[in-house]
């Protein structure tokens, strides 16, 4: 089967699901028959993620293949994660009209706002929909820190639940410029002091400093970044990363971590939550897989992940735990 044929038939199974302000994902394509592609709907707008290094022949079938399943998406927009320009990388509008980009998605009733071609990424992430969802069950009454927050779509989800403060944190001032945009569609009030433009390690010791405490914190980092402040190597080591976090942890506080590295196995990502909790002040409580439609609905017999993500059904991995505090600060 061809990509483009992988591509028609996954989009099909996706149809029901999809409405004109809606977030899915339409193609997984390491599981469904095209790697190095992942396609998005995001609020009418079609996103597609090209991550294969070497240029692709079959562009302008698969934008075809797009065109005809879907008639009323208003834009096609191509991202080539490898492209030399950093336009092609944060994206060209292949079909339709510049001007019909959605600026918004709708899920579960919160409006999150979308600037698709400001970032190499989408500016909103359909695969950690489960973390969205589970703030809305344990945010409501609660402190909650969103570190790496970019755009802010989680932070965004626990404030709607009812969190009683929420502190976003990314040293992207135009991504918290979104954050802002999002709360300002769901009515809620905006205090400039909660969204911090900062690289999280220098926030993380003024907080200790300060003796900040959140009953939940939200974790999820890029898979590297290097900077002044310190360093995030996902691939290499998560722990050190997690024990500089954990402080700001109130007990009984919930930590929850994405880990989004294609090449980080569940294997490892278990191992390295393993030690936390063999220090006998921290549990897992739950492990939250991705959605059916970001794990793949039309899989190929012969998928297979790059790395084995296992016991997560998918590389976006998250696991909610619990923690304790020798001091029993709350």
């Amino acid at each position: 089967m061809s990509p483009a044929s992988a591509l028609a038939r996954a989009v099909d199974a996706r149809l029901p699901q999809l409405t004109p302000t809606s977030a899915t994902r339409l193609f997984t394509g390491e599981r469904e028959g095209g790697p190095g592609l992942v396609v998005d709907w995001l609020g009418g707008t079609v996103v597609v993620f090209e991550h294969a290094r070497a240029p692709r022949g079959d562009v302008d079938e698969l934008v075809d293949t797009l065109a005809r399943r879907l008639p009323d998406a208003r834009a096609i927009i191509w991202k080539s994660r490898h492209a030399d320009e950093l336009a092609r990388r944060r994206g060209v509008v292949v079909r339709g009209d510049e001007r019909a980009v959605a600026r918004r998605v709708l899920e579960d009733g919160v409006a999150y706002a979308l600037d698709v071609r400001a970032f190499r990424d989408g500016s909103f992430y359909v695969d950690t929909r489960p973390v969205r969802a589970w703030l809305r069950d344990h945010a409501p009454g609660k402190r909650v820190l969103n570190l790496f927050a970019h755009t802010g779509s989680l932070g965004v989800a626990a404030e709607a639940a009812g969190a009683t403060e929420v502190v976003h944190v990314d040293r992207d001032r135009a991504a918290l410029s979104v954050a802002k945009t999002s709360a300002s569609m769901n009515r809620l009030a905006i205090d400039r002091r909660r969204y911090v433009t900062s690289d999280v390690f220098p926030y993380l010791a003024r907080a200790r400093r300060d003796g900040a405490l959140f009953d939940v914190v939200v974790l999820d980092p890029p898979f590297f970044s290097q900077t002044s402040g310190g360093r995030v190597d996902v691939e290499g080591r998560l722990g050190p990363l997690l024990d500089k976090v954990r402080p700001l942890v109130a007990d009984g506080g919930a930590l929850a971590v994405v880990v989004n590295a294609l090449f980080v196995s569940g294997a490892e990502l278990d191992g390295e939550l393993s030690r936390l909790v063999a220090g006998g002040f921290a549990a897992i409580e739950g492990r939250l897989d991705a959605p059916d439609d970001v794990v793949g609905l039309t899989p190929t017999p012969d998928a297979r992940w790059s790395c084995d993500p296992s016991p997560w059904a998918h590389p976006t991995k998250i696991a909610v735990l619990r923690l304790r505090r020798k001091d029993g600060r709350r």
